[in-house]
């Protein structure tokens, strides 16, 4: 490049200026030189990409206008204006002027003398920076010339650099990406939140959180579950269950089995005397899961409303020495069963699952524990703590 711009800085070149144009179609690429004077035969030079093979330029009446460099303000929008008397244009390239729209064009600028079969020659060969446009819209068309609108590849609708877009209250980053288990040099994204769910407590004890993709705390079965009945008085942070009925089991076989009971788990928000009836939308409640440890001999049902799919925790062995909370994925599993053990296939998914939202970031990373009902706790209120990178894009919120 240096070559070509010694020469346009002297008073003669001695070499007409050359503009070629390569145009991105489906499976090949169209070549055009805007003509030299009089002469209007076709000219070579080496291709873009690998400068051994080289392309012919055919001539045709082709200009474009408005090319401006700018460091500020709205990108450029060039106007490529091709002449088009008897459909010129659509000929030369073999598809119609609308199916021009979303293609590439290349522009390339040389001296004549720098192109194949010249004295100045060369391989790589000599130009000035090659500059690209997506073609945007047909801007006019005439009888006698088409006009194209030209977009810079950073001006296109639905075009993003670099192709990770900020969404408000949707989390970007890989889950446990980060994780403190994972070596340095493999972490991946701003989520360090623990592969195996747990969480310091801030008198430095290490305790495990376990959360579901609903951002549903998920406990021990073992914890205290008091049964709650209508007009109860409820305690602050004390977990209560509700017979559930009416669930459809769905069994091994994939048969079903109707009217079966379970239990919907709550932990009070508050301490009252008149709490109302436990559900999600009743403010004084606040929904969790349970989960129980692994055994091959226990039967882990599937439901057809997978709300109520059993959780299990279990510690895989070698490949996994710390345990981690597993969910029944589509079909009740017995313990002793072929490929009944929790792992990543068909039958078990992770339980331990983020939402993705700035309340998922905020239930976990705004953890405290205290001791409620005689056993240490999750508190029902979370600490005031910052979350990974202020949140996203960064907020700091509570759930």
């Amino acid at each position: 490049m240096t070559d070509v711009i010694k020469d346009v800085q002297k008073q003669d070149p001695g070499s007409a200026f050359i503009e070629l144009f390569e145009i991105d179609l489906p499976g090949t690429n169209a070549f055009f030189h805007s003509g030299l004077e009089a002469d209007i035969s076709t000219l070579q030079f080496r291709d873009r990409t690998s400068p051994g093979t080289i392309r012919e330029y055919t001539a045709l009446p082709i200009e474009i206008s408005g090319i401006d460099l700018q460091a500020a303000g709205a990108s450029a929008r060039p106007t490529l204006r091709v002449a088009n008397v008897l459909s010129t244009f659509g000929d030369a390239i073999g598809i119609t002027n609308e199916d021009l729209l979303g293609k590439k064009i290349y522009r390339r600028t040389t001296l004549y003398k720098y192109c194949y079969g010249q004295s100045g020659d060369a391989n790589p060969p000599i130009e000035f920076p090659q500059q690209m446009w997506f073609i945007d819209r047909i801007a006019e068309k005439t009888a006698i010339h088409i006009e194209f609108e030209l977009a810079s590849p950073f001006d296109l609708a639905g075009v993003s650099l670099p192709r990770r877009s900020v969404v408000a209250n949707a989390c970007s980053w890989k889950y446990q990406g980060s994780s403190p288990e994972i070596s340095i040099a493999n972490q991946n994204g701003g989520c360090t939140w623990s592969t195996y769910s747990r969480i310091t407590d801030t008198d430095g004890t290490v305790r495990t959180a376990y959360f579901n993709k609903k951002d549903e705390e998920v406990v021990s079965a073992s914890s205290t579950l008091n049964t709650y009945s209508s007009g109860n008085a409820v305690t602050k942070g004390v977990y209560y269950k509700v017979a559930k009925s009416g669930l459809t089991q769905i069994n091994t076989d994939g048969t079903f089995t109707t009217s079966q009971s379970s239990y919907d788990y709550w932990q009070a928000r508050v301490s009252t005397s008149n709490p109302g009836t436990p559900s999600d939308t009743n403010a004084n409640f606040k929904r969790i899961r349970v989960w129980s440890d692994y055994s091959a001999s226990s039967t882990y049902k599937a439901y057809t409303d997978p709300n109520y799919n059993e959780f299990v925790r279990y510690d895989r062995g070698s490949d996994d020495d710390h345990v981690r909370l597993w969910k029944v994925k589509t079909t009740t599993q017995n313990g002793s069963a072929h490929k009944a053990t929790p792992n990543f296939n068909d039958y078990w998914e992770l339980g331990d699952q983020c939402s993705k939202t700035l309340k998922g970031c905020a239930s976990r990373y705004k953890s405290s524990f205290a001791t409620i009902d005689g056993s240490v706790r999750r508190n029902i209120d979370e600490k005031d703590q910052t979350l990974p990178f202020g949140g996203f894009p960064g907020t700091k919120t509570r759930s």
